[in-house]
């Protein structure tokens, strides 16, 4: 009988609230979401069908293997009570229980309710390659008219000079990039159109969020040259200017967060001021290299925004924004083109690709009212009421199309979310890590109402010392800068694991941890590096093979939960 933490038990049993489950690596999601399914359908007072459930994956294999574990554990139950009809009637009802992608789920509610689209009923599914070359086609026809069109092309090659030339290489790439953008959108169009009006405004609220970003490196920067200086004698009298100079980048900070012109007025000063000589033979001369060094990259900072952002007024720089505005309505009048032009192409060829299918879900979903508000269609209020509880593992990879899909198929208590912000990984594409962290600030821990925040952070995968490495890394890179989440204690790995002790464990030999860091593919190149430079991917899986090659060499040792005893490494463990 498996033994769950008190938190497990808290996400298994909780019921009447939506629930976000912030699941760490290695804690047992998977186990507890499936646990929590089997509670549901097999509860004698209140039992649930499950087909009456939604459980939304993040891929086909990981939705497959959610419905083999759930069909085991029926078949355990049935062994346990084999008399349960309502258990049988689970066993029969899981072929069609809705654990699925959230793209599966899309594609079946539109080929239920094709008609009410205006769709064909044999619309086809495009495959990746050929909606690709669809989109590059439709880019090349837009670009085509804009270079030939007699009241737009003297303002669409001045577009195309200003981002890169006449090859126009990179305003294509930024086309692309606004389409992908917008496709995750619930609506594009108005996205899009929305971008123009709140360009100046959100371009001084990025710029402000990138001056508080690098105001920080600089303190640390500042701190440890400051603490170099402290610990060797012959540089104390630098420690009178390290310390003016930290104070005011901490008054920097704080101008920042209350406004631009304050900001202005802070730039305007000038705190690095020449430093002191030390007397030779009196220091470390590495040391001092090192502090000045330090100081060096801070103040090349402070000068780098100077200059980005401080050279000119605010004034002046609405100016310029202004200014800036017919290229920017130009910018969304070729996505809105792109977007029209390739939906009419695939129209004419009878294909939908992926970000259709979520896009034709949400119109069945969702309606404009006169007043051109959202509302949710009778579809939705019935799908709301069908569904005893909508699931959602990896939530913290959908984007702002699926959530509100998600929101409108499920109640305000009956969504269970479970994710981690820190394996978030598909920003490429266009996923919102921000809706995780959001519901994580908002949804109390005590569960004070209708929704609830859970933390799962014992690892039970990891030796310790790997749970300390981790920890000790995240907590580095992670302060809760830019929306992300801070890694504090609760966002910490707790270790869960009851690995037994190895030979230079009893003898108290301490484990070390390695962090292998990889250099980007565009910095070899600029090192001279002549050949052509792997792929991220390439390069990780080579670093990989290496590493497994030194273990084998070694003869290192790890535990097999299977053999519930230690085994030489093999190829066999290496998950790439």
């Amino acid at each position: 009988m498996t033994t769950w933490t008190t938190e497990q038990q808290q996400a298994i049993d909780i019921r009447g609230r939506s629930l976000l489950v912030a699941a760490a690596a290695g804690s047992g999601k998977t186990a507890v979401l499936v646990e929590r399914i089997i509670q549901m359908i097999s509860d004698e007072s209140n039992p649930v069908d499950i087909d009456q459930l939604l459980v939304v994956t993040f891929t086909n294999a990981a939705a497959a293997e959610m419905k083999e574990r759930i069909g085991a554990a029926i078949q355990k139950k049935l062994l346990e009570q084999p008399l349960s009809e309502h258990l049988y009637r689970q066993s029969l009802l899981l072929h069609k229980a809705q654990i699925t992608t959230l793209h599966s789920f899309c594609l079946e509610l539109v080929r239920q309710n094709f008609f009410r689209l205006g769709l064909d009923p044999q619309l086809k599914i495009a495959d990746e390659t050929e909606n690709q070359l669809i989109l590059s086609e439709a880019l090349d026809e837009v670009l085509e008219q804009y270079y030939s069109h007699p009241e737009k092309q003297e303002a669409f090659i001045a577009l195309v000079d200003a981002y890169g030339g006449r090859e126009d290489l990179q305003l294509r790439s930024i086309l692309l990039r606004l389409y992908h953008m917008a496709q995750s959108m619930a609506q594009p169009q108005v996205w899009l159109q929305q971008l123009v009006q709140s360009w100046d405004t959100d371009w001084f609220a990025q710029a402000r969020q990138d001056v508080e970003q690098q105001l920080r490196t600089v303190q640390k920067l500042l701190m440890r040259a400051s603490n170099l200086a402290a610990a060797d004698a012959g540089l104390s009298g630098y420690l009178d200017n390290l310390e003016r100079e930290y104070n005011w980048s901490c008054e920097l900070l704080l101008a920042a967060r209350q406004n631009w012109e304050a900001l202005e007025q802070q730039f305007a000063q000038n705190r690095f001021e020449r430093l002191p000589a030390a007397k030779k033979g009196t220091f470390d001369e590495e040391v001092k290299e090192q502090v000045t060094g330090y100081r060096d990259q801070a103040k090349k900072q402070m000068e780098k925004l100077r200059k980005d952002y401080f050279s000119r007024s605010r004034a002046e720089q609405l100016q310029e924004l202004e200014a800036q505005q017919p290229t920017r309505q130009l910018l969304v009048e070729l996505s809105l083109a792109l977007l029209d032009l390739f939906q009419q192409k695939k129209a004419e060829k009878n294909l939908m690709d992926f970000s259709d299918m979520e896009h034709f879900c949400f119109r069945l979903l969702y309606e404009e009212t006169e007043q051109g508000q959202l509302q949710l269609t009778e579809l939705a209020q019935t799908l709301q009421q069908q569904y005893q509880e909508v699931m959602v593992d990896e939530y913290q990879d959908i984007n702002d199309l699926q959530e509100n899909i998600l929101q409108a198929v499920s109640r305000e208590n009956n969504l269970f979310m479970v994710g981690d912000i820190k394996q978030s990984i598909y920003g490429f594409r266009m996923a919102n890590p921000q809706l995780f962290a959001e519901k994580y600030q908002q949804f109390p821990a005590d569960g004070d109402g209708c929704c609830q925040r859970l933390d799962l952070n014992r690892n039970f995968r990891c030796r310790r010392s790997v749970v300390d490495g981790v920890n000790e890394v995240f907590s580095q890179l992670m302060k809760g800068e830019n929306g992300d989440l801070r890694y504090d204690e609760q966002a910490a790995l707790v270790y869960g694991a009851d690995y037994p002790s190895t030979l230079a464990q009893q003898a108290e030999i301490p484990e070390q941890i390695q962090l292998l860091v990889l250099t980007a593919p565009e910095e070899q190149e600029e090192s001279g590096n002549q050949e052509q430079p792997l792929s991220a991917m390439e390069e990780e899986g080579l670093l990989l093979c290496q590493q497994m090659q030194q273990l084998m060499a070694e003869q290192a040792l790890v535990y097999d939960k299977r053999l519930q005893q230690y085994r030489a490494v093999t190829w066999r463990d290496m998950v790439v």
